[in-house]
């Protein structure tokens, strides 16, 4: 009975019900030798016939076909309602935009579109995950959202990304600190002094490795290591020594003339805004609606600096 399909069953009750083969086919939208294909399948299953067949007689059922009409009846009503259910449950999960979030892009770049797009949207349920971005591309990963916002330089490997823009780094120190005056750094001047970095062994820290080893800044003095933001303002500030961050997380200290950006010779160095996700994951027509949100935003150059 394993092999018995529900379209079989569904042809076979039609025949019954309208008591030809032909009537059946015209309520099925199908052709009779269809039919007919469809019920000798099903008695082929069965190793019985389901009709007694008598020319010019409508086809009257055996004892297995009244059994299998018996249960046919509560089977597709079953799978109709199972069917029900998985569309009810579609359509709650298409309203649902779930994304994660580097936290940079998440505090500076995202909070204010994504309140307008929330007020645009108001029959969308929003799950915003905002964190590191180790664990902003690992949810991706994990298939715990259909996408993620993050910080790149080049592909990720196993995830589908396209760029929405293009954050500037600078090296920044406090506006006493030693370097500050001085213009037209070279890589080499800055090795000379204490760098204040990402931990090493993180995603940001493997990305700014790689951004920096294509410009030759490879020997830099590392003295502290730290991926919170506050820590490293207070050690900057302090004179501890510059860092290399995303110039647009630190306009107010920088406006304020507290930080100062350092005179760097060479071309402007920068990480890419993406957003991504896994190309096997079907994502929800809300997550599908906000990406394309954000590449109106993208055109605007909201992600750009």
């Amino acid at each position: 009975m394993l092999s018995v399909t529900l379209r079989q069953l569904e042809v076979f009750r039609n025949v019954v019900d309208t008591g030809s083969f032909s009537a059946a086919a015209t309520v099925l939208g199908i052709s009779q030798p269809s039919v007919s294909m469809h019920i000798r399948a099903l008695e082929t299953h069965l190793r019985e016939p389901v009709f007694e067949r008598q020319r010019g007689q409508a086809p009257a059922l055996t004892d297995i076909g009244r059994r299998v009409y018996d249960h046919a009846g509560d089977i597709l009503t079953q799978s109709d309602r199972a069917l029900v259910d998985i569309r009810a449950l579609q359509s709650v999960r298409d309203n649902v935009l779930s994304f994660a979030a580097h936290r940079f892009i998440g505090n500076h770049l995202l909070s204010k579109p994504l309140a307008s797009f929330a007020r645009d949207n108001p029959g969308i349920e929003i799950i915003a995950n905002i964190g590191a971005l180790d664990q902003a591309v690992e949810k991706i990963r994990q298939r715990d959202v259909d996408l993620g916002l993050f910080l790149g330089h080049g592909e990720v490997k196993g995830i589908r990304s396209e760029i929405l823009g293009c954050q500037r780094l600078a090296f920044i120190a406090a506006a006493d600190h030693p370097l500050a005056s001085r213009r037209r750094l070279s890589y080499r001047d800055l090795a000379n002094h204490p760098f204040i970095g990402p931990v090493k062994g993180t995603q940001y820290a493997d990305l700014l490795r790689s951004v920096f080893d294509e410009v030759g800044f490879t020997e830099h003095n590392t003295i502290t290591q730290s991926q919170n933001t506050l820590i490293r303002r207070e050690l900057i500030l302090s004179g501890v020594g510059f860092s290399c961050a995303l110039k647009s997380g630190w306009t107010d200290d920088l406006d304020s003339g507290q930080l100062v950006i350092l005179d760097v010779v060479g071309d402007p160095l920068s990480l890419e805004v993406r957003i991504g996700s896994l190309s096997d994951r079907k994502i929800s027509d809300a997550s599908h609606k906000f990406v394309a949100y954000l590449n109106i935003l993208k055109e605007a150059g909201t992600f750009d600096s």
